[in-house]
């Protein structure tokens, strides 16, 4: 619900700066594959900055940036925080440790080449400005499979991979009753399934599944650490995995079938 009057709360001058922003956002969003930097950029501004002493999704009327992306926008949670922290990254990491004053072009220029599914990928990987070269040049040149395998294949801590190659597996053992490894199997089925046999298949796909979901998990943790809810984290890896539905046993045996809605309205993704 947005707010009635924003003037209730900040000059007249500045509502009508905030709902400029709020019409460049929509406008952006309408060809995300052309704008989707310009569309993060102001997101992330939208997210970060205060007007007041107050965030600018509450001055519109929402109570969480999550609030304004789902019921203005129609993206889902993941979506609108993906968007925000490439911008995040670019201007809090890359542009900082940038030698060239002149160099904020070509970021955003390449940055822009490989699109915003592989831009986010990099969020987990790149630091600095050094970083940045590497992984965009890497993502340049593979496909989406590819590249998150490389990603999500680099140590958690300390470290990179030597000439773009991951570390040597290792081997876990993990003991499941029955029922939880029906549960485990059906999850690991889906992922495999829409990333290829060609990104997890042989004996590390399971590990790397694995890895993938504990990855979903901590990224999804709240500040004071409390437990993910089993149906936001599912929704968060069928957002990145394009999954539509997964089906799981709960813990009193029940059938749980999770559908993702059709939030995109027609948008494609680069």
């Amino acid at each position: 619900m947005t707010a009635k009057n924003p003037t209730d709360i900040i000059s007249k001058k500045d509502a009508e700066k905030l709902e400029e922003i709020r019409r460049q956002i929509m406008t952006y969003k309408k060809d995300i594959t052309k704008a989707y930097y310009s569309l993060a950029r102001l997101l992330n501004y939208v997210r970060r900055a205060m007007v007041n002493g107050k965030p600018i999704y509450a001055i519109w009327g929402y109570s969480t940036f999550e609030e304004y992306c789902e019921e203005e926008l129609h993206y889902s949670i993941r979506k609108g925080q993906m968007l925000a922290a490439i911008a995040d990254m670019i201007e809090t990491k890359v542009l900082p440790t940038c030698n060239d004053k002149n160099a904020e072009q070509v970021v955003i220029s390449d940055i822009d080449e490989i699109g915003w599914v592989k831009a986010n990928m990099l969020v987990k990987v790149v630091n600095n400005k050094k970083d940045f070269d590497m992984w965009v040049g890497r993502a340049k040149k593979l496909g989406k499979k590819d590249l998150a395998e490389l990603v999500y294949a680099r140590p958690l801590k300390g470290g990179d991979l030597e000439d773009g190659k991951p570390e040597k597996f290792v081997n876990m053992k993990i003991q499941l009753l029955p029922s939880g490894q029906e549960v485990v199997g059906a999850v690991f089925e889906h992922i495999r399934r829409v990333n290829g046999e060609n990104l997890i298949s042989g004996p590390s796909g399971d590990g790397m599944v694995l890895v993938r979901l504990c990855q979903h998990y901590l990224s999804n943790l709240k500040d004071d650490h409390s437990v993910v809810d089993v149906n936001d984290l599912l929704t968060s890896i069928m957002d990145t995995y394009e999954i539509s539905e997964i089906t799981y046993v709960n813990a009193a045996g029940e059938k749980i079938a999770i559908k993702k809605k059709d939030q995109n309205n027609g948008e494609q993704e680069q």
